[in-house]
């Protein structure tokens, strides 16, 4: 995929990753990876830095072993616009209504939506997409689920 330095995923969410970025540039669309995998460390300094900065823990930075980052299945896919700031608006412009509307083609859900934070307990992030793979994402993405839900939905199937 198009990146801002390097970037690394799983192989299935990396191949998936490509293709969609690929899609979204024959649509006129150009997406790029912000941020992607993880390790424990990296994500403590990037918590630890945030939170210093600003003076408190605003939500948007998870602390060391919560992150999605650290699966190597989620990635930050913002405009060229948006490269070095993470925000909400991102999901009004063209390129962020362009991610909601075609992600789950390729296996991946918006993982934390629009007015689901009592939900996911992290602050809504159109940039922040997770492999899920292509069945369930059409399916969370289709029912405006949040993977909390879907996988609530999916044991109570189990379980009865």
């Amino acid at each position: 995929p198009v990146t801002k330095g390097t970037h690394q995923l799983r192989a299935v969410a990396n191949e998936a990753l490509t293709e969609m970025i690929e899609a979204a540039k024959n649509d006129g669309i150009k997406l790029y990876v912000g941020s992607s995998y993880r390790s424990y460390r990296t994500q403590e300094v990037i918590h630890y830095n945030r939170e210093k900065s600003l003076g408190y823990d605003d939500g948007y930075t998870q602390v060391a072993g919560g992150s999605e980052h650290q699966t190597g299945l989620a990635a930050d896919v913002v405009s060229w616009e948006y490269r070095d700031k993470f925000q909400q608006s991102f999901g009004k412009k063209k390129e962020g209504i362009w991610l909601k509307e075609n992600c789950a083609r390729f296996g991946f859900i918006i993982r934390y939506p629009k007015e689901k934070e009592d939900i996911t307990s992290v602050q809504y992030e159109p940039w922040h997409v997770r492999y899920v793979g292509k069945e369930a994402a059409t399916y969370i993405m289709g029912n405006g689920l949040t993977l909390e839900e879907f996988t609530e939905e999916y044991l109570k199937v189990l379980t009865n």
